[in-house]
């Protein structure tokens, strides 16, 4: 990756300069980089909607928080939408700092029942939309409800997807119908809906082309194959793609469209390792995860048991490959040199422009 040249270091903000002291104690750094630094005054000058659209990496993350904490400010409770219960995880420990400043942060997902009346005096909840929306059809909540002063949304651009677009929807729908004192604040990666979604919901767009590090998009050309060869033709492509990011020091993340993929293509990075895989099939999860662990390589998929420990050892390098399905990609923040997008179906469904 490239460091930002030393003369764009007067473009970092000290938080203190846009928010207040306390404030500041309840955000992760003590500067806010050039894409924060330009949204946070916008979020901050009104109570409308806004869409915010910024490079993947360039820190959505602090200008929801701003935006929390402003409702905060004003008496009214905010909740923070993600579309994945995977993502409730990460969210809820980077909130760990306000609960230590005594703020009452509250983690809502499907898995876990929490107390209502703890639902009711919390600050701040994190909940996936289909537990949030559900939250809204529930009787006994609908006071709660209407204390919400800002409903962050991120990856608000996945209104467009077609699998988890329609609940997301019906949920801002009904908060621009019934709730007139409810602010919504999209985060959204760079895509090309954003001007739609804001217009939909009659926010105001904040767009930034800022992002920490150069990205290079290449589109390999891949030799001609058959339908029963193309896996294995990616594959290959894939092995020696990672194998040259990471003899320079970096770290590669593997997108697959399927659990088998995964298991299958990190079988064949660990082979290019040296660790011998013959006769092992994929679908023997415990065997394969061993081996790969070995080499460096570990596994994320939906229910594999050790997805956490995978992000761990890929956050901590002790794994520089890490071969995922599309459970890892909306916005779990794990840094890598190469992003590889392996397959270009989920199932038999072609991967939206939006997920890439």
């Amino acid at each position: 990756m490239e460091e930002l040249p030393e003369s764009d270091g007067d473009t970092y903000v000290p938080v203190e300069e846009l928010v207040s002291a306390e404030w500041a104690a309840l955000l992760p750094y003590p500067a806010f980089n050039p894409a924060q630094a330009a949204a946070v005054p916008l979020v901050r000058e009104g109570t409308g909607h806004l869409v915010v659209v910024a490079p993947t990496g360039a820190g959505k993350t602090p200008i929801g928080m701003v935006a929390a904490l402003d409702a905060h400010a004003r008496g009214r409770k905010a909740a923070w939408l993600v579309p994945q219960r995977s993502l409730t995880d990460e969210l809820d420990r980077e909130l760990e700092l306000w609960r230590r400043q005594g703020l009452r942060v509250v983690r809502l997902t499907g898995e876990a029942v929490v107390d209502t009346e703890l639902i009711r005096a919390a600050d701040v909840w994190v909940a996936t939309t289909e537990k949030f929306e559900a939250i809204c059809r529930a009787g006994s909540l609908r006071d709660a409800l209407a204390e919400v002063g800002c409903l962050v949304v991120d990856e608000i651009h996945l209104l467009g997807d077609p699998a988890r677009g329609a609940v997301l929807e019906a949920l801002l729908a009904r908060v621009l119908e019934e709730s007139a004192v409810t602010r919504i604040v999209g985060l959204s990666a760079t895509v090309a809906n954003a001007d739609e979604v804001a217009d939909w919901l009659g926010a105001r767009l904040v767009r930034t082309a800022w992002r920490p590090t150069r990205l290079t998009w290449q589109l390999p050309v891949l030799p001609p194959a058959d339908w029963a060869a193309r896996a294995a033709v990616r594959t290959e492509a894939a092995v020696r793609i990672a194998r040259d990011v990471t003899a320079d020091g970096g770290s590669v993340l593997v997108f697959c469209g399927s659990k088998r993929r995964v298991r299958s293509t990190a079988l064949a990075l660990a082979a290019d390792r040296g660790v011998p895989t013959a006769g092992v099939d994929a679908d023997e999860a415990e065997l394969v995860e061993r081996l790969c662990t070995k080499a460096g390589v570990r596994l994320h998929y939906r229910d594999w048991p050790g997805k956490r420990e995978a992000e761990h050892a890929f956050r901590a390098r002790e794994a520089d490959v890490l071969v995922a399905t599309s459970t890892v990609a909306a916005d779990v923040n794990l840094p890598a040199r190469a992003v590889i997008v392996s397959d270009t179906t989920i199932g038999l469904d072609r991967i939206e422009v939006s997920m890439v």
